[in-house]
């Protein structure tokens, strides 16, 4: 009988940031492959070069545990997540998430449902926080225009994103992004405004 792998994945959003925090934390673990992607935790797994080949041997059955370093490696859309990891627990495969110290079936390969439960509500959270993020901003801009202010740079004036990405703000941004916090986070680390983040992130990966 073929002794099924252990395997990792890993993800970062963008190809100036590096994988190997997480590989630091696969190393200890001595898995038999890794599998990785350079896309947004927006794309679904399916649809990801890597994520799709680790779906593939899922399904072909080669595969008797996954790790993941965090559940939002995993992805972003709280749907995505619910079911790759559930695709894979429904496959009989351990699912590993070392941040949270995961562990989604138990030794007798039995659905862990204290774990699956702490893993829909971290999901749905963050997914809840994202939501709220987005409609604070668009609601921010809508007083701002309401109340006649100027949102965005003047007429006539033009900036490169060369130019823009250039300043030292943009510089702050793009150093916390690599090191993989996410906007707000950035935001607050670098003291820029979200849109600031948000704009040197779009530009990052354009």
């Amino acid at each position: 009988m073929t002794t099924k792998m252990r395997v990792g994945y890993k993800r970062v959003s963008t190809v100036e940031q590096n994988t190997e925090r997480q590989s630091v934390v696969f190393d200890k673990e001595g898995l038999d492959r890794l599998y990785e992607d350079k896309v947004s935790g927006s794309v679904p797994m399916a649809n990801r070069p890597n994520g799709k080949r680790l779906l593939d041997d899922a399904a072909k059955g080669l595969i008797g545990e996954i790790h993941f370093t965090s559940v939002d490696r995993v992805g972003r859309n709280v749907q995505d997540i619910t079911n790759t990891l559930y695709g894979f627990i429904n496959a009989g495969i351990q699912v590993v998430i070392h941040k949270e110290g995961l562990r989604l079936l138990d030794d007798d390969g039995k659905q862990n449902p204290t774990s699956s439960l702490v893993l829909s509500v971290m999901s749905a959270i963050a997914q809840i926080e994202r939501t709220a993020i987005r409609e604070r901003c668009a609601e921010g801009l809508a007083v701002a225009r309401a109340k006649g202010r100027l949102v965005g740079r003047k007429k006539g004036t033009t900036e490169t994103s060369a130019k823009f990405l250039a300043k030292p703000k943009s510089q702050k941004v793009m150093k916390f992004l690599r090191e993989g916090n996410n906007i707000t986070r950035t935001a607050k680390l670098a003291s820029v405004s979200y849109m600031t983040a948000m704009k040197v992130k779009k530009l990052m990966v354009a």
